[in-house]
């Protein structure tokens, strides 16, 4: 985690504001095409998720990515049929950008769900459908959506 703080630019404390909100980075979640995702705490003490884009990271988007992808975010949400976590607050720190989200507990993703519970596929893969309809049918697209990024819960499946 110190190395990805130092490419950021934050300093060895792992605390920074984003919006009003004071974030203290706790854990490494993982890592993506051009940025991290860490656990954190925010001054409330509410756990939640940041991501991280390093712009001078090879790979990295364009300024402004993870902004929009925050907004989007906040379009989704209310619209039956999807599940998006709440994007609380985007911002831009000395090393690229950051967003504050719901952080995801008690959920697996499909791509490690598929081998523990392959008969209840089908039933993923219709709720899958069903979200993916009505992105379509609002006019969102994420060209980052992947079996390693949808989650489910890991009791319900």
């Amino acid at each position: 985690a110190q190395m990805m703080l130092k490419m950021f630019g934050l300093p060895d404390s792992m605390e920074f504001k984003c919006g009003t909100s004071l974030v203290t980075l706790t854990d490494y979640i993982g890592k993506g095409v051009a940025g991290y995702v860490l656990q954190a705490k925010l001054g409330n003490g509410e756990d939640v998720a940041v991501k991280l884009q390093a712009t001078q990271r090879p790979g990295a988007l364009p300024e402004s990515t993870l902004a929009r992808e925050c907004g989007r975010m906040k379009d989704l949400q209310g619209y039956e049929g999807l599940t998006v976590p709440n994007c609380y607050a985007a911002c831009k720190q000395p090393g690229g950008e950051a967003f504050v989200m719901d952080l995801l507990s008690n959920t697996i993703s499909i791509r490690s769900f598929k081998s523990q519970a392959p008969d209840k596929m089908v039933d993923i893969a219709a709720q899958v459908y069903s979200s993916l309809l009505t992105m379509l049918r609002i006019g969102a697209s994420n060209t980052d959506q992947h079996a390693g990024n949808i989650h489910i819960d890991r009791d319900d499946g």
